[in-house]
């Protein structure tokens, strides 16, 4: 746990900083320097292994992002997220958003997921239980 990750984050009010999530639905609100959690219990958070994937992530991506250094709790690779084409109109399918976390959390599978609906990760993301941002980038 003592190895530094990264966080892309959108910005920000005064001492609150946003996931970079494309989904308002499931934006997580956070904290510097406070342990954040997901809002649903069977999900986890995105971070990335290296300073590099998180800067090509954000050069990829018209949003207004920042990168933190920060410390996440069991992180772990994988390889598919869920597309735009599994979130219509802004939110994701509950039932498909929970049986994605269900299959990546349990069984660190998501065979069950339709193929269509799922999309590659950006390099070097990992999922963590929680996350402490530390300082900007």
């Amino acid at each position: 746990m003592n190895e530094i990750y990264y966080k892309a984050v959108a910005h920000v009010q005064t001492k609150h900083f946003y996931s970079a999530s494309f989904c308002s639905q499931w934006s997580i609100k956070y904290k510097l320097n406070e342990w954040t959690r997901p809002q649903d219990p069977h999900s986890k958070l995105f971070v990335f292994k290296t300073l590099k994937n998180a800067e090509d992530f954000k050069a990829a991506n018209e949003n207004k992002i920042h990168i933190y250094e920060c410390k996440a709790i069991n992180p772990k690779p994988i390889s598919k997220i869920l597309g735009f084409n599994a979130n219509p109109m802004g939110f994701y399918l509950e039932g498909i958003f929970n049986e994605f976390w269900k299959n990546t959390t349990e069984q660190f599978s998501i065979n069950s997921i339709p193929e269509s609906l799922l999309v590659d990760a950006p390099p070097g993301t990992l999922i963590a239980d929680a996350v402490k941002l530390l300082r900007p980038v």
